[in-house]
């Protein structure tokens, strides 16, 4: 999801806003900071679709939620 800061008005994914940590200790609100001017933003991450930008985990057996980092020997 793409999400524009209300400082600088750029916009960028909200998988490149920095994770500084929770806004509310008992909800789904967080602070991120922009990547072009450093504000702190706060957002509902339970209402927001993230897309997730790293290596895909794989498996389903014991190997769940592991990322395959090249070929067996």
């Amino acid at each position: 999801m793409i999400v524009q800061c209300l400082r600088c008005c750029k916009s960028a994914t909200l998988a490149k806003w920095r994770y500084l940590g929770p806004a509310d200790p008992s909800g789904g609100a967080s602070f991120r900071i922009c990547p072009e001017c450093g504000y702190a933003g706060k957002f509902d991450e339970l209402t927001i679709n993230e897309e997730y930008e790293g290596p895909l985990p794989w498996a389903v057996s014991k190997f769940r939620g592991e990322v395959y980092k090249g070929t067996k020997k």
